[in-house]
């Protein structure tokens, strides 16, 4: 059986009223009952006259506790599966939910009737007492400590302005732990390139020292004296090839094809192409190009095409990650790197793959077609003289 409010023990009633209505609700009561004077009495003198009200049954407490039960009304479900001894003892504990309010617990603890309901109320009358203590110690701390007038709002916004602030502090710290992660991940990459970098060093001073011994055992300044002489004659001899191929191209486009398989049909076949590209064909060959304008990859390929060899296209982006730029490499027979679209790390990575496979890698100044296709031209017209030189033995 419920319980009216002035059934109550008098403290239970204290506690109910003045954790449930501030001076502006009380105000409000006094108006709605049409109580003579109440607005010359203070918020103390407010307070005091509803608790002396509700010791009796009377308009004033009916009307009290009619306006209770429809607001904790609502608190009710949560509470659902706990007595009147689990609420106190949830009191006593000080394990009260966010959700429900004090006044509620209070009035949920008194409300239905029990043969302990007065050591109920004692015992949660002793709680809240201690909990009063402890509040109003801390209100005090409160009211010294920050520039406030004392009003309890005040105090509470300015909590909620540090709770604020707070949580923007946070999220501060942890976007500059999202970014100290980021940095360390970056250092360990570049720790690692170091190290590579450091290893590619002892091995190019291993090379040096070797080539310098070398150097010294060849005999010095007159041994690159040979060598210059010898490149000289390696490039008179080249023009003198030239020369040759050009004529023997002009005599082999005279005679008549001597049959399949014939040295000379093969011959003929390799010199007989576009007069525009002077004599240049890259059947068979694959072609790899890194980096370059994306709209023009399409181009690129109907150049190679054009000549017959077979694109491939890298885009340049490397992410740190080599496999990718060796795979291209060890299936291609040239690599072209254009360096104004392009990236270090690409440019250098595809650099190293050709110098180990001892394949050929032309770095290009323009990523334009006429750039492109030039050096096209030129890297097949070695192909060719190379073969014209296997086929002549």
């Amino acid at each position: 059986m419920e319980r009216k409010i002035w059934e109550f023990e008098g403290f239970t009633t204290c506690r109910v009223l003045g954790l449930t209505f501030d001076s502006i609700e009380m105000k409000n009561i006094f108006k709605e009952l049409k109580i003579d004077g109440h607005q010359y009495l203070t918020e103390s003198e407010m307070h005091g006259a509803l608790v002396r009200a509700c010791a009796e049954r009377n308009p004033i407490s009916e009307y009290i506790d009619k306006t209770l039960k429809e607001r904790f009304e609502r608190y009710k479900r949560r509470l659902k599966g706990l007595d009147q001894e689990d609420i106190s003892l949830l009191i006593e504990r000080g394990d009260i939910s966010k959700d429900v309010p004090l006044a509620a617990l209070i009035w949920f603890a008194a409300r239905d009737q029990d043969e302990k309901i007065r050591e109920i109320e004692g015992r949660v009358f002793n709680a809240v007492h201690i909990r009063e203590h402890r509040a109003l110690r801390f209100y005090d701390d409160l009211c010294r400590e920050l520039p406030l007038d004392g009003t309890d709002k005040e105090v509470i916004s300015e909590l909620r302005s540090g709770l604020a602030l707070n949580e923007k502090l946070k999220r501060n710290l942890d976007r500059s732990k999202q970014k100290i992660d980021q940095f360390k991940s970056e250092i360990d990459a570049i720790r690692a390139d170091k190290s590579e970098l450091s290893i590619e060093l002892k091995e190019e001073k291993r090379l040096n020292e070797k080539l310098r011994r070398r150097w010294e055992n060849s005999g010095g300044e007159e041994a690159l004296e040979q060598i210059e002489n010898l490149k000289r004659e390696v490039k008179f001899l080249t023009g003198e090839i030239d020369l040759l191929n050009e004529e023997l191209i002009g005599r082999i486009a005279k005679k008549p094809i001597l049959g399949i398989g014939c040295w000379r049909d093969y011959i003929e076949e390799r010199a007989m192409i576009d007069d525009t590209d002077g004599g240049s064909s890259l059947e068979g060959k694959n072609i790899a190009l890194v980096g370059g304008v994306e709209s023009l990859v399409p181009c690129y390929k109907e150049t190679v095409e054009s000549f017959g060899g077979v694109f491939y296209h890298h885009c340049g982006i490397c992410s740190m990650n080599r496999r990718e730029m060796e795979e291209l490499v060890e299936k291609v027979d040239a690599v072209f790197c254009p360096v104004d679209m392009n990236s270090h790390n690409a440019c250098r990575y595809a650099k190293k793959a050709c110098k180990f496979r001892n394949k050929p890698c032309y770095f290009l100044k323009s990523s334009g077609l006429t750039a492109f296709r030039k050096r096209l031209i030129d890297f097949a017209g070695y192909q060719n003289r190379k073969i014209v030189a296997e086929v002549l033995g």
